[in-house]
């Protein structure tokens, strides 16, 4: 049978697996699977069960059904599986409910929050859930009439998809699961002040994550260790002050282990994550000292449905497990707590998404260039992973997604970098037209992470190059650091090399027809370089930065992003802000530009895609600008389906005006005669 070429809607064909949980003693497992409904332009999102003995799957709620259930969990006995539920429609924050697997039945209610549940962990003895509540203050959600205004009073107001956040309150409540009471233990008022929790060992006290230090404590951003009697009236007291980030931590009788980074002097964000051991006094101990790479997993993706865990934590074997960026792969290793021993375990040509633990064995969700992801279980020792669902078979069969061409080549400084090119598929014809696409963060990874996006261009007759420039994660601290106050540098010309490289060894690729685009960091650099090359017939700039001043004060993290990527602050060092900015090169842009820009991103406010765009129609400059309403900086990963599939239509059709000339203008009109 002949392949099909994929088109957008196909992608409402994909089953997205999200996070996965185990039974404790691994008889089955949960997790989310997600499908876009294009008809709806919604997400329809149910949870499935997985036998681990006959290695079968079934629906545990009811797909398509008029509830969205999504973040499961498993209770310590594994009698029950806990989940939040939000109804089609309704504003109501999500409520808990619990379904037992081995016993059937319907879903019961257990808790209405007042708000999104930030985190959860169940006391040692299994009778007490304690939740992270974020809420609106009790003013906020009264029905009094009241003026339409914010009062902000905190430096941390808003939030990339989650909106304004100045009537924002975090609370720790426990809920007895006998009682079904629940109990207000305490709140902060200020907003993202708290988001990890856990029990101490003899169940006493809360370990709490966060800062609660107020704007004192934003300014810098960095979190700290709190202790919180379970019961009576005293408020969380700060056990380790830490200069940097703390993720998420655990309990032990011997200690604290907690996943966090340093906030190192030149390092900053660059400082990778690794699992750090207190013994309650003296200074942390880095576990993974030896180990130049972080803990999580920054590759890119555009078919995700939920993060699943990136560290578990065998108590009985004293082993923690967890998922580590390594290059253009994501990688699983082991940490025994007794030898202080760190093994990797595990390093497939893929994306480890999460793992779970069941009993002696982990399950990962596990996604590679040409497969979204599925479920896999995995046994210490062995080489390879055992694939158990298969969502998503017949859509890659039908498909025939394939493989990049992969290679290495040499920068200019010496530096050897690993280079991609997904080509059309089958017979290559002369003189292709090819797309440079750029990552965001800069602190991300392209490689063995599925992408739509990449495929749905390549079906239509383009080459894709992508590459890790400097500044990109997954390579040791030194080379995620390297962009840090140096923006527009040694990125820029890694990038400019790469694409010298992929012209070099592959000569159909027609350097007449190139193009480019990113989006967010990927954004900043194709603003970047097209106001300083004009080798690029055509550009789509998405979610970008282009005025590092504006980005600074009105980011929901730019006063201290901009600060530290940059290397000061505005009033110190005007000129360097200007100079890091694409927006001060505009008057040399000479490709046509396409500016992509979503009306809610907090990340990069919209107003950096208006200045831009004022910019270059004063310069009468060719430029176009698509704003996306009621979509954030996701709006390319879960963003509404219909929003989605006319952001793909606005980029092909601008690369196809562009590189395929006359050919390409009359297709552009032929798909928008048939969506007419």
């Amino acid at each position: 049978m002949p392949l099909k070429r994929v088109e957008i809607r196909d992608l409402g064909t994909f089953r997205l697996v999200g996070g996965v949980e185990a039974h404790p003693r691994g008889r089955w497992a949960v997790y989310p699977l997600t499908r876009l409904d294009f008809e709806k332009n919604r997400y329809r999102t149910h949870l499935e069960l997985l036998d681990l003995k006959t290695r079968t799957t079934r629906p545990l709620t009811q797909p398509d059904g008029p509830f969205r259930d999504f973040a499961p969990f498993v209770d310590p006995s594994g009698e029950w599986v806990y989940f939040l539920s939000s109804r089609d429609g309704e504003e109501k924050p999500p409520v808990l409910y619990r379904i037992a697997p081995d016993r059937g039945g319907e879903r019961e209610k257990v808790y209405e929050p007042e708000g999104g549940v930030v985190d959860h962990a169940f006391s040692p003895d299994g009778k007490t859930l304690a939740l992270l509540v974020a809420r609106r203050s009790r003013k906020a959600g009264d029905k009094k009439p009241r003026p339409t205004v914010k009062e902000i009073h905190t430096l941390f107001h808003k939030l990339d998809t989650q909106g304004y956040l100045h009537d924002q309150e975090v609370s720790v409540v426990l809920l007895d699961l006998v009682t079904r009471k629940a109990t207000l233990r305490f709140t902060s008022s200020y907003p993202g002040s708290l988001f990890s929790l856990t029990f101490s060992p003899d169940g006493d006290y809360l370990l709490l994550v966060g800062n609660l230090d107020g704007d004192a404590g934003m300014i810098e951003w960095v979190t700290h260790l709190y202790r919180l009697a379970v019961r009576g009236r005293r408020k969380p007291v700060k056990i380790l002050p830490w200069n940097g980030n703390i993720e998420q931590a655990w309990w032990l009788e011997e200690g604290i282990v907690f996943a966090g980074s340093p906030r190192l002097p030149e390092a900053e964000f660059a400082a990778p994550t690794h699992l750090w051991f207190w013994d309650l006094s003296g200074e942390p101990e880095d576990l993974m000292a030896d180990l130049d790479r972080s803990i999580g997993n920054a590759l890119n993706s555009d078919v995700r449905a939920g993060a699943g865990r990136k560290v578990v934590l065998d108590r009985k074997r004293r082993q923690f497990y967890m998922v580590v960026q390594d290059g253009v792969r994501s990688s699983l290793y082991a940490l025994d707590l007794e030898k202080r021993e760190l093994r990797l375990l595990y390093s497939p040509r893929a994306s480890i998404e999460g793992i779970a633990l069941a009993d002696r064995r982990l399950l990962l969700t596990q996604m590679d260039f040409t497969h979204p992801a599925e479920v896999y279980l995995y046994t210490p020792g062995k080489q390879r992973a055992l694939q158990l669902t298969h969502h998503n078979d017949a859509v890659v069969q039908k498909f025939g997604f394939h493989e990049p061409e992969v290679f290495t080549f040499t920068a200019s400084d010496g530096q050897e970098i690993t280079g991609f090119v997904l080509f059309p598929k089958g017979r290559r014809p002369a003189r292709i037209p090819a797309i440079l696409e750029i990552h965001g963060g800069p602190r991300t990874t392209y490689g063995y992470g599925f992408l739509f996006e990449f495929h749905y261009l390549a079906h239509h007759g383009y080459a894709v190059m992508f590459t890790n420039p400097r500044g990109s994660a997954g390579f040791g601290m030194d080379y995620a650091r390297a962009v840090t106050r140096h923006y527009g540098e040694r990125d820029y010309q890694d990038l400019m090399e790469f694409v010298d490289a992929v012209l070099k060894r592959f000569k159909e690729i027609d350097p007449e027809r190139l193009g480019v685009t990113g989006g967010s960091y990927g954004g900043f650099m194709t603003n970047w370089i097209v106001g300083h090359t004009d080798r690029f017939k055509a550009a789509v700039t998405q979610r970008s930065i282009s005025n590092f001043l504006s980005f600074w004060g009105t980011s929901d993290i730019g006063w201290l992003f901009a600060k530290v990527e940059v290397g000061a602050l505005p009033w110190d060092n005007l000129e360097e802000f200007w100079k890091r900015s694409p927006i001060a090169y505009a008057p040399k842009i000479q490709t046509p530009l396409l500016i992509i820009h979503s009306e809610e991103d907090y990340r990069c406010p919209v107003e950096q895609a208006d200045q831009l765009f004022v910019a270059l129609k004063v310069l009468g400059k060719t430029v176009r600008y698509v704003r996306f309403e009621g979509e954030s900086h996701e709006l390319s990963r879960s963003g509404k389906p219909l929003n989605r599939e006319k952001r793909l239509q606005e980029i092909r059709g601008w690369f196809d005006r562009y590189l395929l000339g006359d050919e390409g203008r009359a297709k552009t009109r032929r798909r928008r005669r048939k969506r007419a």
